[in-house]
């Protein structure tokens, strides 16, 4: 069937139903379903997203004197 109005967003429920013409963007779902929902839990471990997602940690430009 069509859809009713443009869809940006769509759900499967297991990754075997997404028909292979369809390109997943890794890195939106990533910011919409991990980051979104524990992104000021990890701020307030002092932490930063960009640390979590790479797993290293940042350092000031003081550890390298």
């Amino acid at each position: 069937g069509e859809f009713k109005r443009d869809a940006d967003v769509i759900c499967f429920q297991y990754a075997d139903q997404v028909p292979d013409e369809f390109e997943v963007d890794w890195e939106k779902m990533l910011d919409k379903t991990l980051k979104g929902p524990i992104e000021r839990v990890i701020e307030a471990l002092g932490m930063s997203w960009e640390e979590v997602k790479t797993g290293q940690e940042q350092t000031g430009l003081g550890s390298f004197m």
